[in-house]
């Protein structure tokens, strides 16, 4: 009897990866040797006989100091009282810091704006202060489209088109800066956890930063990487990148060619992927940017074209600290240091050719994600002398005689959006709090214009190549920041609308091609900024009692939501922005709908229930576990 107790103790002994994995440990048999489990995966069996606490055996107030905070659902104004979780609630998800990006837009429009105190999100240690940036920015007007919607509409029936949302709002008084906005990360405790970086004790990160995929899921997010990002943003050389890819002593540097797995990610069609894609990105983006901050790399061109590279990933929603405008803006700036955005007549042209790349791609990422949050940019246009991109400056280095098909960057593509990014600056300028130059709309209008007849994109056609697709989208996109602030002139109306259904048709032809997994961050700013001038256009046509109008309006929004939805499984906060333009759209439907059937049309003056719309939302990342082998191949040679 003493002798099977004992056998059963030994055989739930276990080494550290075993139990954290919960898989079957046979180190009892194997004699001092490794468990078969480590021995495969090539990693260090060890045995320590501290056991972790779980957190179920936390005490209750640790358990609700990670809560995940989405569970405040205060609608007024004023401190709440005592709250009762939902069950639900009471438990961090795996899945949370995706859910506050996805949600947060949402729960912005329902409780941030127009918040009378800025105690609306549960306290004032959990709530974060929003700048919504300059004219230009896709936050000013969904907070003016708010603001103006919930105001009692005095003009007199319209005349055609649409005016801006900002021009019913004007007359509040100034405009807020700073606003009231939903917490997007959990509460964390004042020390960290073993594993708060997503690997359960420091001493695994050096094995945790050097595992990759397995060789099939690798080589084809290499593959989906140069076959759809690439092309768009030629950052890296690709003969170089594959003659290093394909060397068993010579492998690429660790941190690009993390990031060039996380990149690959975001349109990898392997089903492994496809499957979790935000999951998958998640875990490769934590690896490269620990790699990143963990100042491994040394060559700092390396640095720049990784944190370029970062601008293909969202995670929590924070766009301050992280995303697309804090990435571009590392990338530019360390590109600033090197002197990338210099023509320099000394440098080999190998080196002169990458810095073009490199400086080209960041400085359009950050001009763009400027554009976007309405906050400065981190060059000027007079610090600039680089030269454009050349044919030979995408093919910079020897390399294999056979690469993969349909991976060629055009370096055409990347010259016009840089000659956009460069109209993007004289943007900003002229919305700038303080100018300290005079902008003329007009030239830039005219430059618009000229940059529309030279690139090709003015008519439409059913057999636009991709590029033409998104140079159109961009080129509209522009036209929006620009002339949604001059909304007093009925030209600059018919322009905001026309570009709207332009970059709607952008993304139909994108998405019926299956090449919207090709979109940047920027796409995403696209729609949000075509479903203002959407909901603006059913806004005033509702006000005004032109219902017809507001009929043809709505129809728009549809296409535009499923364009948004389709966009929604590469980047993860369009779901955010098709479900604030949902429900905006089922509310104006039944306004015209009352209307038609003879009844009296009120407007609401509440939002609706931004939180009962969300609270069914599928979590993606909870069957998706980071332990999986396929991910955690330990050795460079194994992957040959």
């Amino acid at each position: 009897m003493q002798d099977d107790q004992q056998r059963r103790r030994q055989q739930r002994k276990a080494c550290d990866l075993c139990r954290r994995r919960k898989v079957r440990c046979d180190i009892v048999v194997r004699s001092g040797q490794p468990c078969s489990v480590c021995e495969k995966s090539g990693r260090e069996c060890r045995v320590t006989n501290a056991r972790r606490s779980h957190r179920h055996d936390r005490s209750p107030s640790a358990a609700e100091a990670e809560a995940d905070p989405e569970s405040s659902g205060v609608t007024s104004a004023s401190p709440p009282a005592t709250q009762v979780k939902a069950p639900e609630e009471q438990t961090p998800r795996p899945g949370g810091q995706e859910q506050l990006a996805r949600n947060g837009l949402a729960r912005f429009f329902r409780h941030g704006i127009g918040a009378a105190a800025w105690a609306v999100f549960s306290s004032t240690q959990s709530f974060r202060i929003a700048y919504v940036g300059t004219a230009v920015s896709n936050l000013v007007h969904l907070v003016a489209l708010h603001r103006s919607f919930r105001q009692p509409e005095t003009s007199g029936p319209a005349s055609g088109g649409s005016s801006s949302v900002s021009d019913a709002a004007a007359a509040a008084g100034p405009k807020p800066l700073h606003y009231p906005y939903p917490p997007i990360r959990q509460p964390k405790p004042w020390k960290p956890d073993a594993d708060i970086w997503g690997v359960p004790a420091a001493q695994d990160l050096a094995v945790e930063v050097s595992s990759f995929p397995a060789q099939d899921v690798r080589d084809a997010l290499v593959l989906a990487y140069f076959e759809h990002v690439h092309p768009f943003l030629p950052i890296v050389s690709m003969p170089e990148f594959f003659e290093s890819y394909r060397s068993p002593d010579r492998p690429p540097p660790l941190l690009l060619f993390q990031a060039v797995l996380m990149a690959g990610a975001h349109a990898c069609p392997h089903p492994l992927v496809a499957k979790d894609r935000h999951a998958v990105k998640n875990v490769l983006f934590r690896r490269a940017s620990m790699l990143y901050h963990m100042r491994h790399e040394t060559d700092r061109i390396h640095l720049m074209q990784a944190a370029t590279l970062f601008t293909w990933h969202v995670g929590d929603g924070d766009t301050v600290a992280g995303g697309p405008w804090y990435w571009s803006g590392i990338a530019l700036r360390i590109g600033l240091g090197l002197g990338t955005h210099r023509q320099s007549k000394h440098l080999p042209q190998t080196e002169t050719s990458q810095y073009r790349r490199c400086w080209w791609s960041a400085f359009v990422c950050e001009v763009f994600s400027s554009l976007e949050s309405g906050r400065p940019c981190a060059v000027r246009a007079e610090d600039i002398d680089q030269l454009p991109l050349s044919s030979d400056d995408i093919t910079d280095t020897p390399g294999p005689t056979t690469l993969p098909s349909g991976t060629d960057a055009r370096p055409d593509f990347l010259n016009r959006m840089v000659e956009l990014a460069y109209i993007g600056l004289d943007i900003m300028a002229a919305n700038a709090p303080s100018q300290e130059r005079l902008i003329d709309i007009s030239s830039i209008n005219a430059r618009l214009g000229l940059w529309s007849l030279q690139s090709g994109i003015s008519s439409v056609a059913d057999n636009d190549d991709a590029w033409t697709c998104h140079l159109r989208m961009h080129y509209n996109l522009v036209l929006l920041h620009l002339h949604r602030n001059m909304s007093a002139e009925s030209s600059s109306q018919s322009i905001c609308s026309t570009a709207a259904q332009a970059i709607v048709t952008s993304l139909e032809q994108l998405a019926a091609r299956d090449e919207m997994r090709q979109c940047h961050f920027t796409a995403v700013s696209a729609v949000t900024a075509v479903g203002i001038q959407f909901a603006s256009e059913i806004r005033v046509a509702v006000t005004s009692g032109v219902f017809l109008v507001a009929i043809h309006a709505l129809e728009q929004l549809a296409r535009l939501l499923r364009s948004t939805m389709t966009l929604s499984r590469y980047w993860p906060n369009a779901e955010a922005v098709h479900n604030v333009f949902e429900e905006l759209h089922q509310e104006y439907e039944t306004l015209v709908t009352q209307h038609l059937q003879g009844e009296r049309v009120i407007i609401p003056e509440t939002p609706p229930d931004w939180n009962r719309l969300l609270a069914g939302e599928p979590m993606q990342l909870n069957a998706f576990t980071t332990d999986q082998e396929w991910m955690n191949i330990a050795n460079w040679t194994d992957l040959l």
